[in-house]
């Protein structure tokens, strides 16, 4: 009787391993709007523009892309340091609009004034929104 009830919660465990397993592979209840800015910022930082474009708002895909742009051709001229990670310092949510506020650390030491990324909800998903500078 030990040995059948061992083995029942050993499948069980397996079974809750591998839905867990699942969720997080295909991001499932991984959409908060402090989650999003961290996925899109570090996005940002390694150049994966493309993928980071995703994360945005339709209406601001354009804007972004053309931002980004402009930011890779003078990043040479400010020089450059390398991203460690980001801190996600505050989350206020209302309704289907929400403010993150995040940190970028660089390898150096250094890091960002608190900045304050702003995102809508679009097709049940959290979007970045981006505005001209």
């Amino acid at each position: 009787m030990g040995w059948r009830r061992c083995h029942k919660v050993e499948r069980l465990l397996l079974g809750v391993a591998v839905v867990s397993a699942l969720l997080g592979l295909f991001g499932c209840g991984a959409n908060s709007p402090g989650d999003v800015v961290s996925e899109f910022q570090t996005l940002v930082a390694e150049g994966e523009l493309e993928a980071a474009s995703r994360l945005v708002t339709s209406s601001s895909r354009q804007v972004f892309l053309m931002n980004a742009a402009v930011a890779q051709g003078l990043s040479g001229y400010f020089g450059s340091r390398t991203f460690r990670s980001i801190e996600i310092t505050g989350e206020r949510i209302d309704g289907d609009t929400a403010e993150v506020g995040y940190i970028v650390h660089y390898r150096d030491g250094s890091s960002t004034w608190e900045e304050w990324a702003q995102l809508e909800k679009e097709r049940g998903k959290w979007r970045v929104v981006v505005r001209l500078w």
